[in-house]
């Protein structure tokens, strides 16, 4: 069996060629996923979540062919409706590599989603976008996991 995930969107790492406006991806790299639901979207939270994992695997195991080795880190943005999520997973190299075939229980990934934001609400608006600048800036800085981003040096502008 071959799953098929299609992500709604995705942030991805582009480098402008100097004095161009040109721009090219860097390694492929998938940043961010992001996913969207209209708000009667027929699905149970269990499914829902099965769906982020999915997308979260998918996104991992992509950045993992960019880049070669290394544990991976996702992150995604999910919208419902006037609500909003961030969503993290951390995902073992032994794990992506396993996965098509055979886990082992020395194998392990960890998947978070963030409360429910509600953007119709000023407040909790601020709140997330505070919170998803906080998760670019943590890609900037080097120190995530993001397609194996930490302490490559890769020229990244917020």
């Amino acid at each position: 069996m071959v799953a098929n995930v299609v992500n709604d969107g995705a942030v991805i790492l582009k480098r402008q060629k100097a004095r161009t406006r040109k721009f090219s991806d860097v390694r492929g790299i998938v940043v961010m996923f992001i996913e969207a639901k209209r708000l009667k979207h027929d699905m149970t939270p269990g499914e829902r979540y099965g769906q982020l994992a999915g997308e979260a695997l998918w996104t991992a195991q992509h950045n993992l062919e960019g880049v070669g080795s290394g544990d991976q880190e996702v992150f995604g943005v999910v919208k419902t409706h006037r609500n909003a999520h961030i969503f993290h997973g951390v995902f073992k190299e032994s794990y992506l590599r396993n996965a098509p075939s055979a886990l082992s229980p020395n194998d392990s990934a960890t998947l978070k989603i963030s409360r429910s934001f509600d953007l119709a609400n000023t407040g909790e608006r601020l709140e997330f976008v505070a919170q998803l600048l906080g998760v670019l800036h943590y890609v900037k800085s080097g120190n995530s996991f993001v397609g194996k981003m930490r302490g490559a040096g890769l020229p990244v502008r917020i």
